[in-house]
């Protein structure tokens, strides 16, 4: 099976990893990784290293922009990942998401750089493009829209999908979903306070979860819900599964990417028929192998597959009483 995915706003990724910080404040570090990366390229990656280890090689194909100055240092990275490279060059630089470690506090700090505007012109290169796509193809929507992507752009972006028949999955801010929804996407993944947000309230309990859920989406769209650390749920036609990997915090390097990699796994296997909890269980071993290495995108398959022992899908009274320890925790 292809796979498209379009990541209208792509990102450099600088590791920095501090080594020593001095009593006047200066600190002493380098540069451990620069990668090409936003959600919709973190997927791809993601979606390649499943679907290569499994010897099934297929085609994957990433849509959306770049910053014209970057633009060379993407066309290496994907062609790097065997990725195919349908990204439309815009003025200006791409932005920066600067990670910096601190191996000695265990501690994570994360900045972003401000990124390009999309105009008219490369917008409609980019419509252009998505018509290529064959039916029933599976289409990742992800990450935060740059300037120059209104709501109507979005509309117009679900509205050419729609007529190629495409199979929508979409990790992308709150604020996109009522132009997203009417167009009835296979997949939503937010997180529980993206949840909370589109809602406009506090989600206290497993029963205002589950009624939130049935608002969004109906029978129609199913959702993954992150809960970072504490695991994940999955909610297809009002049956919600919740499940949890834990491993020692020592272990753990950088949580950057695990989402999408939660997110590249699951829909990976729901296209080939396994259940919703065996979905589950892969998804959340192979988000947590990519936590045990500092590096965007060195997701190491094998070790997913060691840690699907250590998942526990849980039982539904479990699974609330779960639900509102997260909540505490993630708050």
């Amino acid at each position: 099976m292809n796979f498209y995915t379009i990541a209208l706003n792509t990102a450099v990724d600088t590791v920095i990893q501090v080594n020593n910080v001095h009593p006047d404040g200066v600190a002493e570090g380098e540069i451990t990784q620069k990668t090409a990366a936003g959600k919709g390229l973190n997927v791809a990656r993601d979606l390649q290293i499943i679907s290569r280890e499994r010897e099934e090689y297929s085609l994957i194909t990433v849509l959306g922009f770049v910053g014209q100055e970057e633009s060379a240092f993407f066309e290496d990275e994907l062609a790097r990942w065997h990725l195919q490279n349908r990204l439309v060059p815009v003025p200006g630089h791409t932005r920066e998401n600067i990670t910096i470690l601190q191996p000695k506090t265990e501690q994570e700090q994360h900045i972003k750089t401000q990124s390009y505007t999309v105009h008219k012109a490369e917008f409609e290169r980019f419509l252009n493009r998505l018509n290529g796509i064959p039916s029933h193809a599976p289409v990742f929507l992800c990450g935060s829209l740059p300037a120059g992507i209104s709501n109507k752009r979005l509309e117009e972006i679900m509205q050419t999908l729609k007529r190629t028949g495409a199979r929508v999955i979409c990790d992308t801010a709150p604020a996109a979903y009522n132009p997203l929804l009417p167009y009835e996407p296979a997949l939503l993944k937010p997180n529980v306070c993206e949840l909370e947000e589109w809602a406009g309230s506090e989600i206290r309990n497993w029963s205002e979860l589950s009624s939130t859920l049935q608002k969004i989406t109906g029978d129609r769209t199913s959702v993954l819900l992150s809960l970072g650390a504490e695991g994940a749920i999955a909610y297809h036609k009002d049956r919600m599964t919740a499940g949890r990997c834990r491993v020692s915090p020592e272990r753990i390097r950088s949580t950057v990417g695990a989402g999408d990699s939660l997110l590249a796994s699951f829909v990976f296997h729901q296209l080939r028929g396994l259940s919703m909890e065996d979905c589950l269980t892969k998804a959340l071993a192979f988000a947590t192998a990519n936590c045990l290495h500092s590096d965007t995108g060195n997701v190491d398959l094998k070790q997913a597959q060691t840690l699907e022992p250590e998942v526990k899908i849980l039982t539904e009274t479990d699974a609330a009483e779960h639900f509102e320890q997260a909540l505490n925790k993630l708050r």
